[in-house]
């Protein structure tokens, strides 16, 4: 099974985006929009007594692939996020309070994605992946600066998955 081994390095929310934060958001985006379809000898193949392997509902092999991140998971999440955004660029603020942050709106965004892990009831759909990378991202979060950068870095993860899904509908429609 593939999985996501590239952690969220937290200073790109505290300290600031880099090169590699850019590279990184490049390599997730583009592995939450592919679907991943397992070698015969994948050592998960689980096969029944018969040895045939076993299958979902719709008869294919429940190996056979690893779901990728819909838009519509992605947008969820993404579609909060720019709300908060907004709701904070007309919230006035005293000069002194500029770095002032409510991250309960922020941190109420876990359970939601917690609750989309839920659904996918498969531990390699990757929504999982999604929420522990953001959870990452939301734990680090704690002030505007803070907030600022974690919607650009998600916002290159929506770039990125939405470039490689276009990649894909001109590779199945040639």
């Amino acid at each position: 099974m593939k999985k996501w081994t590239k952690k969220l390095d937290p200073s790109w929310i505290t300290d600031g985006i880099t090169k590699a934060t850019v590279e990184w958001a490049e390599e997730f985006g583009h592995y939450l929009a592919d679907g991943y379809k397992r070698a015969d000898d994948d050592k998960l193949i689980q096969a029944t007594k018969d040895g045939k392997p076993k299958t979902n509902k719709k008869g294919d092999p429940e190996y056979e692939k690893q779901p990728p991140l819909t838009t519509s998971q992605l947008r969820k999440f993404f579609g909060e996020l720019r709300r908060m955004q907004a709701e904070i660029q007309h919230t006035k603020i005293d000069v002194t309070d500029k770095q002032k942050f409510d991250k309960t709106s922020l941190l109420m965004l876990k359970p939601k994605l917690a609750y989309q892990v839920g659904r996918a009831k498969d531990d390699t759909a990757k929504v999982r992946d999604f929420y522990i990378q953001l959870s990452i991202g939301v734990d680090n979060v704690g002030t505007r600066d803070h907030f600022k950068r974690f919607v650009k870095i998600v916002e290159a993860v929506v770039a990125y998955h939405k470039e490689k899904e276009s990649e894909k509908e001109q590779h199945t429609n040639n």
